[in-house]
């Protein structure tokens, strides 16, 4: 999640090319889809957690409903 977050400060990322990525390294090469969901949903509403928590800023999906 913290490389998703460096790339969001940054370039951005697509999902479908960032979880590819992801597998491609030996580590997480069983990442199932249901964690990764698990994680962007962590990186862009902080999770069943940091909801409570408005003021902080998350991760923004670009042409996402903001409001």
């Amino acid at each position: 999640m913290q490389h998703l977050v460096t790339l969001a400060l940054g370039p951005g990322f697509t999902d479908d090319a960032q979880l590819a990525e992801v597998r491609s390294t030996h580590a997480y090469r069983e990442l199932t889809e249901a964690e990764w969901r698990w994680a962007l949903d962590f990186i862009t509403t902080g999770g069943s957690t940091l909801k409570a928590y408005p003021q902080y800023r998350k991760v923004v999906v670009e042409g996402a409903s903001t409001g």
